[in-house]
């Protein structure tokens, strides 16, 4: 999810260019390809977005915007707050997430990003958990104080945006109990089907589903026939034949695992608990 760059995606209206049109076999194969299922897209500062354009797309429903991240000092995405404001005009679905780094506590983390998005109750919280690298990533320690410091704030608890080495680690190395059990995953798997991973004792499926971003579309295209493992799947060719009107082929794109109307009756993912 390029968190320092994310997302976006679109379907045509009759004959969809931007994606190989074939029928997918299920939620877990391909189902980008399935034009009841709506897409979402996570865009961040760079992100090229037209949304005149992108109104022509008209499977994208929602946005996910990068809002904040933290390293040594916290700042803002420069285009979150009038991206917001436009995207909510257009009535896009909204949500935002902020990409965990190491170095401030998960707790004035969580903070910091609570106070640049102020997120209303129907709208999606995420946390971006890239990979596992202490230099780069928020530990999933940190990420569990994190995601506790949310929920004290909003009785929610957030989406979990993550990749395949993190979900192996959290499935291999945590309780079936564990606190991320209660957090949506949001999965970059660019591959073709991801049913070798799901249920687990984590997670019974996947949530949203991002299968294109600069990572696979289009360089960085390697092919391969072998099956997927715990470890990683290969990467697959970009599953768009072109970007999202509005959009290019950088921008973050995500399929939802339901319909359109399930869509919208289950957006943000996350309640309010008593």
């Amino acid at each position: 999810m390029k968190k320092l760059i994310p997302v976006v995606f679109a379907a045509l209206l009759l004959l969809p260019s931007g994606f190989a049109q074939k029928t997918a076999d299920a939620g877990f194969d391909q189902p980008w390809n399935d034009f009841n299922k709506p897409l979402i897209l996570d865009p961040f500062w760079q992100n090229h977005l037209n949304w005149d354009a992108l109104a022509a797309e008209l499977r994208v429903k929602g946005i996910i915007h990068k809002a904040t991240e933290c390293g040594r000092k916290c700042f803002a995405d420069r285009h979150y707050l009038s991206r917001k404001l436009e995207g909510k005009n257009r009535q896009y679905l909204w949500g935002s997430y902020h990409l965990g780094r190491p170095g401030i506590k998960p707790e004035l983390q969580a903070d910091f990003y609570l106070a640049q998005a102020k997120p209303s109750d129907d709208e999606i919280i995420a946390l971006d958990i890239e990979g596992l690298d202490a230099k780069k990533d928020m530990s999933l320690g940190n990420a569990e104080r994190f995601i506790k410091r949310i929920k004290e704030r909003t009785g929610r608890y957030p989406l979990l945006y993550t990749t395949g080495i993190v979900v192996h680690k959290i499935v291999s190395s945590l309780p079936p109990d564990s606190i991320f059990t209660k957090t949506p995953i949001w999965y970059a798997r660019y591959c073709d089907n991801i049913s070798c991973y799901f249920p687990n004792k984590i997670w019974k499926t996947y949530t949203l589903w991002q299968f294109a971003s600069e990572v696979n579309c289009p360089t960085k295209s390697e092919v391969s026939d072998k099956p997927c493992d715990s470890g990683r799947c290969p990467l697959k060719k970009c599953p768009l034949n072109a970007p999202i009107p509005g959009t290019r082929f950088d921008m973050d794109v995500n399929v939802f695992n339901g319909t359109i109307d399930e869509l919208r009756k289950q957006w943000p993912f996350t309640f309010k608990e008593p």
